[in-house]
């Protein structure tokens, strides 16, 4: 933190007389430098202030593109595991990936249709689950779905759309665990 005399003031005035004043947000005037202001009438002008509302909303909105790159990056490369195993569930979850960008490119997720919570007892599984073929594929899913949890915790306005992601995601392991009718 630095102060700002009136002494300062007074010796920048005499070399070069000015009108506006630009301070810092890690700078400070004393009760005489603000008082040498008033008196010849030089406006005060604050640079980087932000309210905390604008400086939380900014923090928002990176964690959330932090989020959304690596929800995205986790569904790619449960499509490529995928693919190793079943060529149309990859491409069912390359679906979902572009259907969670689309969903954030467009700002809003609002669903006129009504959506239940996803079950976390659907992403438990057994060791005959994780230890079989598609064990690292179901593991990347559980990722993916406690990304899509946190994200829609964290951004309640995103919650209905991401929802009804976790849910396909939620038919998805069943069918791979052989819990529903493929």
């Amino acid at each position: 933190m630095h102060f700002i005399t009136e002494s300062d003031l007074r010796t920048h005035f005499r070399k070069e007389p000015f009108t506006h004043m630009t301070l810092a947000e890690t700078e400070r005037l004393t009760p005489g430098a603000k008082q040498f202001l008033q008196d010849k009438r030089i406006e005060l002008v604050l640079t980087n202030k932000q309210s905390a509302k604008e400086k939380k909303e900014r923090d928002t909105r990176s964690s959330l593109i932090a989020y959304q790159e690596i929800l995205s990056a986790e569904l790619l490369e449960a499509a490529i595991l995928a693919k190793e195993k079943q060529i149309i569930l990859g491409q069912k979850l390359l679906v979902l990936q572009k259907k969670i960008m689309t969903f954030f490119s467009n700002d809003c997720l609002g669903s006129e249709e009504s959506i239940e919570p996803v079950k976390a007892s659907l992403f438990q599984f057994d060791a005959i689950h994780i230890f079989s073929e598609q064990g690292l594929l179901l593991i990347k899913l559980k990722k993916i779905y406690g990304l899509i949890t946190l994200i829609s915790t964290e951004n309640p306005q995103y919650e209905s759309g991401l929802t009804a992601v976790a849910q396909e995601l939620s038919v998805l392991v069943k069918q791979l665990v052989g819990d529903a009718d493929e």
